[in-house]
């Protein structure tokens, strides 16, 4: 079991780091080679289809074996970041073909994202769920930040984007090898006896009311926003410091933050209460969001950088708790499914962000006015889960519970 957990955090390393590159630098590829913000919330959008509709693979997944489906998975993903590298070099391809890779590249992430999600429960204690969620995220953006100081002197030097691509499918490979290494646990007592839509049915049941809807329904929010502000980032930089080297340098404090915020959660989760958790998490995200915009307006590139670490630092607390509330109260036997449901109904509200993101200069009048207006909807919704009387209640389950 501990060898298991080993290799499995060893390879959700990598797998978390290079899908974390990809998504990053392919909205920055789009915007170098296209310029065009429609294109890139188009890409944006492509990328959230797939997990849009993963709840109809809950199923599968809950039924198959997690280790088969990650090591498949994430060569797959090594496989098409190896087309992104080759294809260009040889022909010459538009915005078709980005989106057509884009969306394959987020299908095996449907798959890999699901059963590890999956798998963690089966090799780990309840009660270490949240010490075992914040070290893999702190040890994996620690190895990020390596290759993320490698890829802002690339992008210094003018390195092409199918070179940084390349370099992302070996980080998917490295993950593969890892994954090669894990045993499938004991298989679980209960049959699947349900039929495919009752499977479904009994997995919603634990997003139907209490804690787990009220911080669903946030998540709902809170990613749509973000991917409005995502989609624009490259414009953003591009207009106030026009160099491809700053959107690395502020992806890279981001990075900082969320090692940060992964240290912070595994302090915090079982010291303070979970409710005062959220409600300051939220509400500093938020504040330190509008001080990162005002810091962009004003050039400070040092005030933009530590307001990017900062809220991506309580960005991260909040995303680990909810992670983390999910894997100990779901059934192990649903989990795959819930959390399928929990992505598809999450990336239908990104998918909506992204085009309502393509057309922000629009809606918003200014690109400022989106990442204000961003920071403002944290504090907003941390205010309202402060006030949940389920969320006042709130507390992380240990083994006991389903013994």
């Amino acid at each position: 079991m501990e060898n298991n957990f080993k290799f499995y955090r060893l390879g959700s390393i990598f797998n978390n780091m290079g899908s974390g590159i990809f998504s990053i630098f392919i909205l920055w590829a789009i915007h170098a080679i296209f310029g065009n913000l429609l294109y890139t919330g188009l890409i944006g959008f492509a990328l959230a289809i797939p997990f849009a509709l993963s709840v109809f693979l809950g199923p599968f997944v809950d039924k198959t074996s997690k280790v088969l489906l990650l090591r498949i998975s994430i060569f797959a993903k090594f496989l098409i970041l190896g087309a992104f590298f080759i294809v260009p070099s040889h022909f010459n391809v538009g915005i078709a073909f980005y989106l057509v890779f884009a969306l394959l590249f987020s299908l095996a992430g449907v798959f890999s994202s699901n059963s590890g999600s999956a798998f963690l429960p089966l090799i780990v204690e309840k009660d270490n769920l949240a010490k075992a969620n914040s070290s893999m995220q702190f040890f994996g953006i620690i190895v990020g930040l390596l290759l993320g100081v490698f890829l802002y002197f690339a992008t210094l030097n003018g390195m092409e984007f199918r070179f940084i691509f390349a370099i992302n499918s070996i980080v998917f490979l490295i993950s593969f090898v890892f994954n090669l290494f894990l045993k499938n646990p004991l298989a679980s007592n209960e049959e699947h006896k349900n039929g495919y839509f009752d499977h479904i049915k009994n997995a919603s049941s634990f997003f139907k009311k209490g804690a787990l809807l009220h911080l669903l329904l946030a998540f709902l929010l809170v990613g749509s926003i973000s991917q409005i502000a995502s989609v624009n980032m490259p414009l953003l930089v591009d207009t106030f410091f026009g160099e491809a080297q700053y959107y690395v340098l502020i992806v890279v404090a981001g990075t900082v933050g969320a090692a940060l915020g992964a240290i912070i959660f595994g302090f915090m989760a079982n010291r303070i209460s979970l409710n005062l958790i959220i409600f300051l998490s939220f509400l500093l995200a938020g504040v330190f969001k509008i001080l990162f915009i005002r810091g962009i307006e004003d050039g400070n590139l040092s005030r933009v950088l530590w307001m990017m670490a900062l809220s991506a630092g309580f960005t991260s607390v909040i995303s680990l708790l909810f992670h983390t509330l999910k894997q100990s109260m779901i059934k192990t036997d649903f989990l795959a499914t819930a959390n399928a449901m929990n992505t598809s109904l999450f990336q239908v509200m990104v998918a909506i962000g992204a085009v309502i993101g393509g057309f922000s200069n629009y809606i918003f009048y200014s690109i400022e006015n989106v990442f204000f207006a961003q920071g403002i909807a944290f504090i907003v919704i941390g205010v309202l889960l402060f006030l949940s009387k389920p969320i006042k209640n709130l507390k992380l389950p240990t083994n006991k519970i389903y013994e």
